[in-house]
């Protein structure tokens, strides 16, 4: 049996840290093997504090875009 492809799951955020909350939590739950995939949240400029919320999170790259 092949491994599984690695998967980035990419989320681009403007002040919602409501939904993002929602969406990490939700992706904390997959079962996708955790050495297979990373989850990158990029910041568009929010004025909510968009990183401090992902970094709860272990396994989320945190990023921003101005």
């Amino acid at each position: 049996m092949s491994a599984s492809p690695f998967v980035s799951v990419i989320i681009p955020v403007f002040n919602d840290s409501a939904r993002l909350f929602r969406c990490l939590k939700a992706l904390e739950k997959q079962t996708y093997p955790s050495d297979r995939h990373e989850i990158i949240v990029i910041d568009n400029g929010s004025d909510e504090d968009i990183q401090g919320m992902s970094e709860t999170f272990r396994r989320v790259t945190f990023t921003y875009e101005d």
